[in-house]
């Protein structure tokens, strides 16, 4: 056997293998494409795939955490004496009681009359409210006006306003300036 003969009968064995191979990949492509079709219709349930249900339960917990989230002050925010040293209101402001209250009105928001809201401190929290809202010990927001809300505890109306201080006008208060001049 010359060395030309052995050359054509190595490239025909591996045109052959090489065929052969060709051959078992188209079968097992079609094969599987046509196992895909079959399946198409098969709905994937968290029992059957098992990344789609680890995915399902990280998405779940996260959405547990940001819902369960809670966090406290020490201090009411909204009192502005602690925030601004020297902060005192205008003559004709309306007064800041004190931080010991249990009970009392900071502010209300009535511009929008569709949607009145209030901002009721309880007991050193405050409470962001609107008509029908419950907070505290039983309290109900019944009515919110401007400088006035009114709630409603066991059957008892009680009226909480925002009260001027009674003291004549000043020049800062006339000329369009809210607060005082100390700071």
């Amino acid at each position: 056997m010359d060395q030309s003969s052995l050359i054509r009968s190595l490239a025909f064995i591996l045109g052959v293998v090489l065929l052969l191979a060709v051959s078992w990949g188209a079968f097992k492509a079609v094969s599987e494409a046509r196992a895909d079709l079959n399946n198409i219709d098969s709905i994937e349930t968290l029992d059957t795939d098992i990344n789609l249900a680890r995915a399902i339960d990280s998405l779940e917990a996260h959405w547990d955490r940001r819902l369960n989230y809670h966090f406290d002050v020490k201090q009411d925010p909204l009192y502005l004496g602690r925030v601004i040293i020297g902060f005192t209101y205008a003559n004709q402001g309306y007064s800041e009681f004190e931080e010991g209250s249990s009970l009392r009105l900071s502010a209300t928001v009535t511009i929008l009359d569709d949607f009145p809201m209030a901002i009721v401190k309880y007991n050193g929290k405050s409470y962001v409210l609107k008509v029908g809202d419950s907070f505290g010990d039983g309290y109900i927001v019944k009515n919110i006006q401007e400088k006035k809300v009114v709630l409603n505890r066991k059957g008892k109306n009680i009226t909480l306003y925002n009260k001027p201080i009674n003291k004549p006008l000043d020049e800062d208060f006339r000329h369009g300036s809210a607060y005082s001049g100390e700071y």
